[in-house]
């Protein structure tokens, strides 16, 4: 059984798909009978979801949105990875990187010690500062043993930076235990409008400008009277007030609801009240959204767009990939899902369960990563 230190700069009870997806890892690999883990990360004010069997050493908390706190965590980081690597004995180090990922690049030299580079996503794309940044993630993947990415766009950046080592792509996933139909009532918010509805459309995640909501909206306002529908938006963020004001001057407000935030465990309930779901990776910031492997696992299709990593919903017949995101493409992609007929999209539905359960659970995720047998 590997011992494995997993470090983090996170915030495990943050509600971005970044914290869920570093969360969702942390929690399985905890959970696997194979591993034996311990953790850095940033202390939470929340009830941690991190098991008390795990071993953790927390960094200072971390306020949302500060690069300040990266600064100054540095040397909670020190003396956190001086105690695990005194106490714990790693086997491998497993990191995802962050904007100040610096101190452990130190333990990538030691021998003895397998050090795995994680990165998730564009860790530099909304900083003012981004070079040293990208010089991090550099020494960081120069200095590993391995370097794993959650998309092909991820591995085109570091070959630009110039890293010619080996760089494994494993997407997003998802638990397909806490991820199924969920086959009681619609919660009570979006309850009235759906049962107006004969066409539910759905999206979950954070309003802001990269999920193209807006778009969405602009395209469902653009649909004939005729089709009686719902759209469903649950989520919070920098755009809700300019969506709900969009959504109003669409003349679309009688059916559509703005849900705000809801906790991760009621998710399968909200997307099972939907017939279908919207989640993209926009081309000029690209990414591998979670979402989409959570709306699978609950049996519901897709419109997304077309990446590498997404290849599978239009082999495997479970969901739309548009090649671009405009309103006329997700007009389209609407109207031929909603004259699908109900029972072709329930196909659908089993079809991307039955793919994301076998080919993209974390528990195969961590298996991959970690390098044990399942």
């Amino acid at each position: 059984m590997p011992r494995v230190l997993f470090i983090t700069t996170e915030n495990l009870t943050g509600t971005s798909g970044s914290n869920i997806a570093t969360s969702e890892l942390i929690r399985t690999m905890a959970n696997s009978d194979n591993i034996d883990l311990s953790l850095i990360a940033p202390a939470v004010d929340k009830p941690s979801p991190v098991p008390e069997s795990v071993s953790t050493y927390w960094l200072t908390s971390k306020p949302a949105g500060t690069i300040r706190w990266h600064l100054q965590h540095q040397p909670s980081m020190a003396w956190a990875l001086l105690t695990a690597m005194f106490k714990e004995r790693p086997e491998q180090i497993i990191i995802r990187i962050g904007p100040s990922t610096l101190i452990p690049t130190v333990v990538g030299l030691l021998p003895g010690v397998q050090y795995k580079v994680l990165i998730r996503g564009f860790v530099h794309r909304n900083l003012s500062v981004q070079r040293p940044v990208k010089t991090l993630m550099w020494v960081n993947t120069i200095v590993s043993d391995k370097t794993i990415v959650a998309f092909e766009a991820i591995a085109e950046m570091l070959r630009g930076l110039g890293v010619r080592s080996e760089i494994t792509v494993i997407p997003n996933a998802v638990d397909p235990n806490l991820f199924t139909v969920n086959e009681e009532q619609p919660p009570e918010s979006v309850r009235d409008v759906i049962d107006d509805a004969t066409f539910v459309v759905g999206f979950i995640g954070s309003m802001e400008d990269r999920h193209r909501v807006d778009t969405l909206v602009e395209a469902v306002a653009s649909l004939p009277q005729s089709i009686e529908m719902a759209l469903i938006l649950i989520g919070d963020g920098p755009q809700r007030a300019e969506l709900e004001a969009l959504v109003s001057e669409a003349g679309i407000q009688n059916f559509t609801v703005f849900t705000g935030l809801v906790p991760h465990k009621t998710v399968p309930q909200y997307i099972s009240s939907c017939d279908i779901l919207y989640g993209i990776s926009d081309p000029e910031k690209p990414s591998n959204p979670i979402k989409i492997y959570e709306y699978l696992a609950c049996e519901r299709p897709v419109i997304t767009t077309k990446t590498p990593e997404l290849a599978f919903i239009e082999q495997e017949q479970i969901g739309i990939a548009m090649e671009e995101v405009t309103v006329q493409s997700i007009h389209n992609a609407l109207v031929d899902l909603y004259e699908t007929p109900p029972n072709e999209r329930e196909a659908m539905g089993r079809r991307g369960r039955a793919y994301v359960s076998q080919h993209h659970s974390w528990s195969a995720v961590v298996n991959e990563l970690v390098g044990v047998e399942a």
